[in-house]
């Protein structure tokens, strides 16, 4: 005995398939803005700088990085100028310069990590730019 298929048989089988499909989607496209870990950070902040002879005290800008959701840039980082940045890879507790080279009228190469202390307060460990080694406290402007 033949069994013969219904015409709508083929039909089904691919709208079942395009549903299936169309649920799909990567975790690493997805970017939550609630738990956005750089949104604590982006905004002016006090820099001050101490070191054994001398204290410093400029203004740095912190912006998300457009090309990196994990990422920050801090514009006048260590007062190399307001044109010029560095990024930094953030998490809700901390903030980590990665070695990288700046270049602007001179080169420079700057690393550097702190901790988010509280809401108004980033406590940098070190903050460094070629053999300058120094400890950094920055201070929410607003």
């Amino acid at each position: 005995m033949k069994r013969i298929l219904s015409p709508a048989f083929p039909l089904f089988i691919l709208i079942a398939l395009l549903f299936s499909f169309s649920g799909c989607t990567e975790e690493d496209d997805i970017i939550d803005p609630i738990n956005d870990a750089r949104e604590a950070y982006i905004d002016e902040w006090l820099c001050q700088e101490t070191q054994k002879s001398t204290n410093n005290t400029y203004t740095v800008t912190i912006v998300a990085d457009p090309s990196n959701s994990a990422q920050v840039l801090i514009k006048n980082y260590m007062q190399l100028g307001v044109e010029l940045s560095a990024y930094a890879i953030v998490t809700e507790q901390s903030i980590s310069v990665p070695s990288q080279k700046i270049e602007g009228d001179e080169s420079w190469t700057v690393n550097a990590f702190g901790t988010f202390t509280d809401n108004n307060t980033i406590t940098w460990d070190y903050y460094n730019a070629n053999q300058l080694q120094l400890e950094a406290v920055f201070t929410r402007k607003n």
